[in-house]
């Protein structure tokens, strides 16, 4: 899986003001390379343009330091003790003295990962979202729990609403309960995407699911037809 940002001129224009934005760099709208040759005329590089490079990730709160070594479009990470456990999808960023980016976690030994610079948001998304009513529970490894409420549902994953702040990568076993479904619970594992605060109390939480059953998959399909009046 190699992720090359700058395909396309919509790509790369949100590629640069992004990145424009955690340099603090002023640059117009553009591609990637547009964006990296106004860095380099300021003296700056990307992360991953730089070889063996002290830098640190940040990932569940906690922030790891290490060297980063870019190897064309993916990241090799290595820390000198061993790392916690990181899905494979999970989402980090990488620090160093030239700036930060978002990452994807490919591959995980015990001190070492192999990042690929994360898409953006609107590239990320390929489910369509469903707005459904819901409760969901979400039970953490380590045994505790916290419930939400379901606000929306896709084949790859789901969004809730909960008072509970959880951090991102963080690996969670769903349980859910939909309205107007005809099974009463399902039982998903993922890892949290993102996390930000609400309108009101509580935090918006987007969960990116792993192996969804076969059976929820055909009962999210179902939402995506038409419903004729009988």
């Amino acid at each position: 899986m190699a992720i090359n940002p700058g395909r396309t001129s919509a790509w790369g224009a949100r590629m640069s003001r992004a990145l424009a934005e955690i340099s603090g760099l002023q640059c117009a709208p553009g591609s990637l390379a547009e964006y990296r040759d106004s860095a380099r005329k300021s003296g700056k590089r990307l992360p991953d343009e730089l070889e063996d490079q002290e830098c640190s990730i940040c990932f569940a709160g906690a922030e790891i330091e290490g060297i980063s070594r870019a190897n064309g479009s993916t990241f090799v990470f290595e820390a000198e003790s061993a790392l916690p456990a990181m899905p494979v999808g999970s989402e980090m960023r990488l620090k160093c003295r030239e700036g930060s980016l978002r990452c994807l976690v490919l591959g995980a030994e015990e001190n070492r990962l192999r990042l690929a610079r994360a898409p953006n948001r609107c590239e990320r998304r390929r489910h369509t979202r469903h707005p459904v009513e819901g409760v969901a529970v979400v039970h953490f490894p380590e045994g505790r729990e916290a419930e939400a409420s379901l606000t929306d549902l896709s084949e790859g994953g789901a969004g809730i609403v909960s008072g509970c702040l959880l951090e991102v990568g963080e690996p969670v076993r769903l349980f859910l309960r939909v309205a107007g479904l005809k099974r009463i619970s399902y039982e998903v594992d993922g890892w949290v995407a993102n996390c930000k605060p609400g309108s009101g109390h509580g935090f918006c939480i987007g969960i990116q699911f792993r192996d969804l059953p076969e059976d929820l998959k055909d009962e999210i399909r179902r939402m995506r037809q038409p419903k004729h009046p009988e």
